[in-house]
């Protein structure tokens, strides 16, 4: 799971994600952002460069329920 699932921050903000799982993961949210391959420890930072809700999921385990939404003012 991500944790916080849900987030806001002001636009400029980065947010940076760590995989902390030995399970491969990925950060990606249709058509704005992509980790790709996550390994474990792997990180992945992006900075957000206008407001919006950005729904974003693990590709490898959205079918779990790993997603969440960042919010960006």
């Amino acid at each position: 799971m991500f944790m916080p699932s849900s987030l806001t921050i002001a636009v400029g903000d980065r947010v940076r994600v760590i995989n902390d799982d030995s399970t491969h993961h990925t950060f990606t949210d249709a058509g704005t952002f992509d980790s790709g391959d996550l390994g474990q420890n792997g990180s992945y930072t992006y900075r957000f460069t206008k407001a919006g809700a950005f729904d974003f999921v693990c590709d490898y385990h959205s079918s779990f329920g790993m997603k969440g939404t960042i919010t960006v003012h």
